[in-house]
């Protein structure tokens, strides 16, 4: 009796869940509900307010609608207006209180922003102010509100219903976590939570990429809005003209903060809960790896903490704000272990031939997250292989290496294909990187500076191409005076652990790649000019190029700390004297740790910050930040010089009318009675793979690349109506369907392993 009770007492909470999860998927399902503003009461009058809304020394004028009662939420507000000239700007009330603002163009007749109301009942009211004494005709103010309450319900539903699960199968005996399983979940959630620190105020702190990255997210969201999968052109940015990140650089894992904009969290909070997912999985991953590799629980939470707060990490997901590559150097440990297992388990083993999936992973998430870690990875496997060239060409470890590379190829082609061909043939700045100099060396880490700590120097404004503000930090300075004081004193003992051996020595080697002696500007000038004028010196020119592209030496720390962690790792475990072994291992985490809270509270009072909700076409401090303009069209070896306030289309012999433009996508009804071909050059940058369909005939063509590198096509006599959108070239869809088909031929294969793994452990 009392058994069943147990079973039932988690049966009940669980189907309660089940039904309130199917509650809101209805919801979410029905339509949008709209709420009108009531505007046959509100005025255009002369407000004597002016310093309010910063506009000094000159007449205002406010036109102020009722207040609406808004329920909490997210909405879209859609105004339809007509005013003589951009002079004009809407504030949103709720209450008292300015929640958001935007311009009113004379050029458009619609505007729309993203607000959200925290408050169960909101006193809304809009605010035109302009000064211009000429009324604004408002047609309608309406407010649409959307699903994100409803998806926010689900979530929660559906993280509930998991938590009721694990307790049962607990409860049931079916899951039996031990003491010491239970004591080390909790330190990686402890870790995890401290790691992200400086993701709970409620602001962003600019890092020197955070406006590019949170432009990619708006940008995935835009372009998942405008119709294109994958996207391929970011709507968003350059004020509406498009920018081709996707093409050279992978956004997968993107996706989720962007789907989570669509589900309607603001991008700050999906912005910092990706960084958050980031860390967690990187955290997790090294210990399995770690763990994996000593075959110790222990020292794997040791090596997980090494990582997850070592000195460069810190700067590089909170200083930097190099949201790319901590993706991917969080898939480093799976390539880590994965290779381990290939090089390390007996080629005979019933499971060997399968050990190559992990390692695929690996290589998968590196590409999709960072081009650049992709070249210092390919760089460091390599160098594995020759290093380990005995094991490496037996004949099933070479084959489960092939298999591993095939499949990595296969399940990325998708983007591969699209990025390879764009390199060659799209004429953007990245793909003249070639005849840029480069002074790669002189960006590199000082000797003096590898192990310093300098926390309050770290957040100071730096010369972006000639200063660094990171090492590998103190701690690990002491982990190397450890693996030193091991080589030393257990000399027999250490020659004989190969693993010690080969990560300290990788370790070492990937730290020198960082430093400013190693002589990056002769090997580049080497291979530029290494045979020069023969087809050998073209390859040898590609290998220029894309050490080149590395750009900052500097970035080989995320090899070399991930190498460090291990070797560290294997140095404390040599350590014979037990009561020597906790002391070292307290004195390198404590230092470790305390560097960590520093650096975070150094970053919390010196930071730039932004509370930022959305992004719009508007806000060019953050939709026109590209960096370094790697994927900006080019005319020639000069850059386009297409004005990006320039909205409107631009025709010769053709009349244009019903101009409408979404995202990427343009409508228009086109009209040419001069008797000869027309042209029309539109608001877009031209990257190949925008097609032009003519409505009225029903035919497709390519668009073509004005003169100043804008998206054109050619009219001929006639009145046609036209949509152009982008859709990539035709052959990219072979990638497409080739990673398509590689990733259900890995999901089957898996079940099947998995299949054949439970019968073998039924007959035992």
């Amino acid at each position: 009796m009392k058994k069943e009770i147990k079973k039932n007492k988690y049966i009940i909470p669980c189907a309660i869940e089940l039904v309130l999860a199917l509650f809101f998927i209805i919801l979410i399902l029905l339509p949008d509900r709209e709420y009108s503003v009531d505007i046959s009461g509100s005025r255009y009058s002369e407000s004597s307010d002016t310093a309010a809304f910063s506009r000094n020394n000159s007449e205002m004028y406010r036109y102020v609608t009722e207040p609406v009662s808004l329920p909490m939420g997210r909405y879209f507000l859609k105004v339809n207006y007509e005013c003589a000239e951009t002079s004009t700007i809407i504030y949103v009330y709720n209450g008292a209180k300015v929640i958001q603002s935007i311009s009113l163009t004379a050029e458009n007749n619609i505007q729309s922003l993203e607000t959200w109301f925290g408050r169960l009942s909101n006193p809304v009211s809009c605010t035109f102010l302009s000064n211009n004494a000429a009324p604004v005709k408002i047609d309608n103010i309406v407010f649409r509100r959307t699903d994100y309450i409803y998806y926010m319900g689900l979530i929660t539903v559906i993280l509930l219903f998991t938590i009721t699960c694990f307790a049962g199968l607990i409860d049931s005996g079916r899951i039996c976590p031990t003491k010491e399983e239970t004591a080390t979940a909790l330190l990686l959630v402890g870790m995890i939570i401290i790691s992200c620190i400086p993701l709970y105020n409620d602001v962003i702190y600019l890092g020197h990429d955070s406006r590019f990255h949170l432009d990619r997210i708006e940008g995935i969201k835009e372009g998942l809005l405008s119709g294109q999968f994958p996207v391929s052109i970011y709507p968003l940015i350059n004020s509406g003209y498009g920018y081709a990140t996707p093409l050279f650089y992978g956004d997968a894992f993107l996706y989720i903060p962007a789907v989570m904009r669509l589900m309607g969290f603001t991008l700050q909070f999906s912005f910092k809960a990706f960084i958050f997912m980031i860390n967690a999985f990187s955290v997790i991953a090294f210990y399995f790896c770690v763990k994996k590799i000593t075959c110790n629980r222990k020292y794997g939470l040791l090596g997980a903490f090494l990582f997850i707060f070592s000195t460069y990490h810190f700067s590089d997901t909170y200083g930097r704000a190099s949201i790319g590559e901590i993706t991917a150097w969080g898939f480093f440990s799976l390539i880590v272990v994965g290779l381990w297992n290939i090089y390390t388990m007996d080629v005979d083993d019933k499971r060997y031939s399968h050990q190559w999936i992990v390692p695929m992973i690996g290589y998968t998430g590196v590409i999709e997250s960072h081009i650049i870690s992709t070249e210092l990875v390919a760089m460091a496997t390599v160098l594995t292989c020759l290093v380990l060239f005995k094991r490496t060409f037996k004949l099933k470890r070479f084959l489960n290496l092939l298999k591993t590379a095939s499949a990595s190829i296969a399940v990325n082609m998708y983007f591969i294909l699209p990025f390879l061909d764009s390199m060659k043939n799209e004429n953007v700045v990245i793909t003249k990187w070639k005849d840029i100099d480069c002074a790669m060396q002189a960006n590199g880490i000082h000797l003096a500076d590898l192990f310093r700590v300098d926390i309050p120097q770290m957040f100071l404004e730096v010369r972006f191409f000639r200063e660094v503000y990171t090492g590998l930090g103190i701690a690990f300075g002491l982990g190397l005076l450890v693996i030193i004081y091991v080589f030393i004193r257990y000399r027999q003992k250490a020659v004989k652990n190969k693993p010690f051996i080969f990560f300290s020595s990788m370790a070492v080697f990937f730290t020198a790649l960082c430093l400013t002696i190693f002589p990056w500007d002769g090997i580049i000038s080497f291979l530029q000019n290494f045979m020069a004028g023969t087809r050998i010196n073209q390859l040898t020119l590609y290998a220029a190029n894309a050490l080149a592209n590395i750009q900052w030496p500097y970035r080989f720390l995320t090899i070399a700390t991930v190498f460090f962690a291990i070797a560290i790792v294997f140095a404390i475990s040599m350590l014979e004297n037990r009561k020597v072994k906790y002391t070292v291992t307290s004195v390198i985490a404590f230092m470790l740790l305390g560097q960590y809270i520093w650096s975070s509270i150094g970053l919390m009072t010196t930071k730039d910050v932004v509370h930022l909700n959305s992004i719009t076409r508007n806000d060019t401090e953050y939709a026109n930040d590209i960096g370094m303009m790697e994927y900006y069209p080019m005319v020639g070896d000069t850059l386009t010089s297409i004005n990006l306030n320039e909205q409107n289309c631009k025709t010769i012999f053709v009349d244009v009318s019903d101009y409408k433009k979404e995202y990427t996508n343009i409508y228009l009804h086109a009209s040419n009675s001069s008797g000869a071909e027309g042209l029309i050059e539109l608001p877009l940058f031209y990257y190949r793979g925008y097609v032009v369909e003519n409505l009225t005939t029903h035919q497709l063509a390519q668009a073509e690349a004005g003169a100043i590198k804008n998206v054109s096509f050619k009219v001929p006599v006639g009145e046609y109506d036209y949509k152009i959108y982008y859709n990539g070239i035709n052959y990219w869809y072979i990638g497409y369907y080739a990673s398509l088909a590689s990733v259900i031929l890995l999901v089957f294969y898996t079940i099947y392993i998995f299949y054949n793994r439970n019968i073998d452990k039924n007959k035992k």
